[in-house]
């Protein structure tokens, strides 16, 4: 079951803040993203596919899906489940919620509770283990939690001296995770010996990596942008002194990444004033203009994106007061 339309903009009542999508084949289009409010409470809304009328509709959003802090990060559980889908949010801790097949959100369990003296920046979802999620905190401490348990699998601090920006869990391996920090530093950690090595993208340079992101085709691939916002840098983790490919964007700046979950060359932009989706090849320094697939201009800044892992061939992104769908290939 197919959209007929290859664009849908989906218009929300309060700012939009990120969007995931779910990796259930069941219900491909579903999707949650978060609004935050004037009362500064912040709500998930539960989105779908309406065939009848060709168009993707808020399933629900009930009182119960209330945050009292603006999530950092929302994720769906990375693999399918036919009967309950999982989402976890990041913020003022890690709460995991419930997606049954009535479409309603219930929270099942603060994970953190037992760490709530910090607020959660963020998290990423273990793909190879989906009881392991990984979460950074305000006091620059990584902690690896069991979602069964709501303990700590693993925790990190003194080995990362830089202010964590950004993290993300291995694509392949559930002993592996990576973070971007100040002063230009990506550094990737080993769970199992608390063993890390660095990357560093921009050579001698010191800037902010405020994200990073992990090729989920070739986990051999990460990429990153800096605060200045118009590169993004590709980094062979074999390779840790050498940069990969590089885009140079001369009008705009990037806000938020994520690669194609088919292919290993193509990856999705949000920035300024668009949503751009490069295809690498192998010569450096290329402008986006000839190597991108598709560049959508946005009337505001693109504040999230996420390119479908059940659906590869659309991506949504949260843009100032809407979430936008976007079919690609």
């Amino acid at each position: 079951m197919q959209p007929k339309k290859n664009y849908f903009i989906l218009q929300a009542n309060d700012p939009t803040i990120n969007v995931s999508w779910v990796n259930s084949n069941v219900h491909p289009f579903r999707s949650v993203y978060s609004t935050f409010s004037d009362c500064s409470r912040s709500y998930l809304h539960l989105v779908g596919y309406e065939e009848v009328t060709d168009s993707i509709k808020e399933i629900t959003s009930c009182p119960t899906t209330s945050l009292p802090f603006p999530p950092t990060s929302i994720k769906f559980i990375p693999k399918s489940n036919p009967i309950n889908d999982m989402i976890i949010t990041s913020g003022d801790s890690l709460r995991l919620f419930c997606v049954p097949q009535s479409n309603d959100i219930f929270q099942l369990s603060v994970i953190d509770v037992s760490y709530s003296a910090y607020p959660s920046c963020g998290f990423d979802w273990c793909r190879v283990n989906t009881d392991l999620v990984c979460a950074w905190y305000l006091n620059n401490t990584c902690c690896v939690w069991s979602i069964e348990s709501s303990q700590i699998i693993a925790s990190f601090s003194n080995h990362i001296t830089q202010q964590i920006l950004d993290m993300k869990y291995s694509p392949s391996s559930p002993d592996l995770f990576i973070t971007s920090c100040a002063n230009g530093l990506i550094q990737i950690t080993d769970i199992r010996s608390s063993s890390n090595f660095q990357l560093f993208p921009q050579g001698n340079q010191k800037l902010d990596l405020l994200q990073v992101s992990w090729n989920t085709i070739d986990p051999t691939k990460i990429a990153t942008f800096n605060s200045l916002g118009n590169q993004l840098f590709i980094m062979d983790i074999r390779q840790p002194t050498k940069l990969y490919n590089r885009l140079q964007l001369d009008t705009t700046n990037i806000t938020c990444i994520d690669w194609s979950p088919t292919s290993s060359s193509d990856i999705c932009l949000g920035t300024f004033k668009s949503i751009l989706i490069w295809s690498q090849n192998s010569k450096l320094n290329k402008q986006c203009c000839c190597n991108n697939l598709l560049e959508t201009e946005t009337k505001s800044e693109v504040n999230d994106v996420c390119w479908s892992k059940s659906n590869s061939n659309w991506i949504a992104a949260s843009i100032g007061s809407s979430i936008h769908f976007l079919h690609v290939y």
